[in-house]
């Protein structure tokens, strides 16, 4: 039990941040800076890095490093300056654990970056102020994740019986019954009220199993096997949730959407929507308008093309909890996906237009 203690709270300081910002603003520079600053760089990328710099002549004065070779692995990147596919690197401080998406500035790569961007807890936006090295590097050792309520996607129903655990004892594991999945949000402990949709069912967590040991608590993005006080019809796509804080199950949702495929679509298209480990079709009712990035306002439109900000009107075959994006990141997001060929149209999350329509 201590060794699974000291686990939990070494994976507690784990942050996850990406970086944003135009074309040669500098993002990978950073992030060369933090993973050599952290001595992240093993001898011989650092001596590979000096060789190519000196070969193509930047660094600045003599035996300088361009930093940004550190993450840009494609050769293409190499070759002209640029950053297009998403860069994950790992380092860490003192104070706690890093995984860093470097992703790309140039618009034909929006795509990748809003892929790098969806699974950070930070994003640190590069402006080029022309004012040389800031001391900002520290930042991110005091950056806060925000404490959002507990959210449990269903993903299998655990019991380890007859053929399909030959090698588990019958009489033990008679009445076993567990559900398992991946935390999307929030802290469970043993002992905890929590209620599961659909049904509405409300119960407690009487065990919480990891790698088939018991724990006091569990917290995302840890893998678990939860069991209940009760036994209750619950497969696939129910969300187990800390009591009162899931939202009303819906068959309309308001959202925005990044549109990621080529392929243009209007009202009307019939689509998948996935969101945790739930998959209904839907329509796409209604499009509003399209997100001016000049002026941050709504302007009219009736398609969606790539690179779009579009919001959007989504009817659903089956209700579903979706948590308000700015509540809850993870169970307020969901993916479009076109349901001949499985491609993932758009990612999108559930808002309010009233609160997010504004302009500069």
């Amino acid at each position: 039990m201590p060794e699974i203690t000291q686990t939990l709270a070494q994976t507690r300081t784990l942050l996850r941040f990406a970086t944003a910002g135009s074309v040669d603003d500098g993002k990978s520079t950073l992030v060369g800076r933090l993973l050599h600053d952290s001595k992240a760089v093993l001898v011989d990328q650092l001596e590979a890095v000096a060789r190519t710099s000196a070969e193509r002549g930047f660094g600045g004065e003599a035996g300088g490093l361009d930093l940004a070779l550190l993450t840009d692995g494609l050769r293409a990147e190499r070759e002209q300056g640029i950053t297009i596919d998403v860069a994950y690197r790992y380092f860490s401080t003192s104070e706690r654990s890093f995984i860093l998406a470097d992703c790309p500035g140039h618009v034909q790569y929006t795509r990748n970056m809003v892929t790098g961007a969806a699974t950070a807890d930070a994003v640190v936006v590069l402006i080029d102020a022309r004012k040389g090295v800031l001391e900002q590097l520290p930042a991110i050792d005091e950056l806060e994740s925000e404490n959002e309520a507990f959210r449990f996607p269903v993903q299998l129903v655990i019991r380890p019986q007859g053929g399909l655990a030959p090698s588990v004892d019958t009489d033990e594991f008679r009445d076993y019954r567990g559900y398992a999945g991946q935390i999307s949000s929030g802290v469970v402990k043993v002992g905890d009220s929590v209620e599961i949709v659909p049904g509405n069912y409300k119960t407690k967590v009487v065990g919480i199993d990891i790698a088939g040991k018991s724990v006091d608590q569990a917290f995302a993005p840890q893998s678990v096997n939860l069991r209940l006080a009760e036994e209750f019809d619950v497969a696939r796509g129910a969300v187990i949730g800390a009591s009162n804080t899931l939202p009303e199950s819906v068959n309309l949702i308001e959202a925005e959407v990044f549109w990621l495929d080529p392929r243009s679509v209007e009202p009307g298209a019939r689509v998948l929507v996935k969101t945790g480990t739930s998959t209904v079709q839907a329509v796409i009712s209604q499009v509003i308008g399209r997100r001016n990035l000049a002026t941050l306002a709504i302007d009219p439109a009736d398609k969606i093309e790539v690179n779009d900000i579009a919001h959007v009107m989504i009817k659903l075959a089956a209700a579903l909890p979706f948590d308000d994006y700015r509540d809850n990141r993870r169970a307020g997001a969901f993916l479009i996906i076109q349901p001949q060929d499985g491609a993932t149209l758009g990612a999108g999350i559930h808002t309010n237009l009233e609160l997010v329509n504004f302009s500069i």
